[in-house]
C-alpha cells in the first residue's frame, strides 16, 4: 500500500487547521492562568490568542470548499474578508496590553533557561517559516491565503517580543533601564510593523474589490 502525498490545497487546509486548533489550545491555556494567578498578562495573551483563533476559523469556513474539492468553487462574498480584515486591525490593538505589561516588568515567569532557550529555537522557527511564506505569498496569493500568512506573521512577531522578554528575565531576573529602554524600542518597532501590514492589507482588499465591481 503506497501512501498518497495530499495536495497542495489540503495541505493547506490542515495547516490552517493546525494553527486554528494551536491559537486556540493558547488562548484556554493563557486562560485558565489568568483567571487562576489573576494575571492580566495573561488573560490578554488569552484574548490576543482568541482574536487569532476567530479570524482563522472564519477564514477556514469560508474556503474549505475550494480546499477540499480540486474543481473551483463558486464565488461567495467578501464579507467574511472585511470581517477578518477589520478584527485584524483590532488585534493589533490587543497587542498592546501584553507589550506593555512586558515592559514595565509586570509578566509572570517561572521558566529555567533550558525550556526558554527550547522556546527560542521554535520562535526562530515561526518567524522564519512566517516571513518566506508572507513574502511568498503577498503579491499573486488568493486573498484567503494573503490573509492567512498575515495571521502567520503577526503571530510570530508576538512570539518574538514574548520571547525576548523570557530571555531577559530568565538570564537576568529583571529589566533594568537599559534593557527597558531596549524593550520599548523593539516593541514600538514591532507594533508599528504589524499595524503596517495590516492597514495595507486592508486597503488593498478594498483596492481590489472597487476594482472588480468597475470591470462588472
Amino acid at each position: 500500500m503506497t501512501f498518497k502525498k495530499p495536495d497542495e490545497k489540503t495541505r493547506v487546509f490542515l495547516s490552517w487547521t493546525i494553527s486554528a486548533a494551536l491559537n486556540l489550545g493558547f488562548s484556554v491555556y493563557y486562560g485558565f492562568l489568568g483567571i487562576f494567578r489573576h494575571s492580566l498578562w495573561h488573560g490578554s495573551m488569552a484574548a490576543f490568542c482568541l482574536l487569532l483563533t476567530i479570524v482563522r476559523v472564519l477564514l477556514l469556513l469560508r474556503e474549505k470548499d475550494e480546499l477540499l474539492k480540486k474543481e473551483t468553487a463558486p464565488e461567495k462574498s467578501k464579507t467574511v474578508y472585511y470581517v477578518n480584515a477589520a478584527i485584524l486591525l483590532f488585534t493589533n490593538l490587543a497587542m498592546l496590553t501584553p507589550v506593555g505589561l512586558m515592559i514595565r516588568n509586570e509578566r509572570p515567569v517561572s521558566l529555567g533557561m533550558i525550556p526558554a532557550i527550547a522556546i527560542a529555537v521554535y520562535t526562530v522557527y515561526k518567524i522564519t517559516t512566517a516571513i518566506a511564506s508572507y513574502k511568498k505569498n503577498r503579491v499573486r496569493a488568493k486573498i484567503g491565503m494573503r490573509q492567512a500568512v498575515t495571521f502567520d506573521l503577526l503571530d510570530a512577531i508576538m512570539s518574538v517580543l514574548t520571547l525576548q522578554n523570557t530571555l531577559i528575565l530568565v538570564s537576568s531576573g529583571e529589566i533594568d533601564d537599559t534593557m527597558r529602554i531596549l524593550c520599548s524600542i523593539t516593541s514600538l518597532v514591532a507594533v508599528l510593523v504589524s499595524a503596517a501590514i495590516s492597514i495595507l492589507s486592508f486597503a488593498r482588499l478594498l483596492r481590489e474589490d472597487l476594482s472588480e465591481k468597475k470591470k462588472a
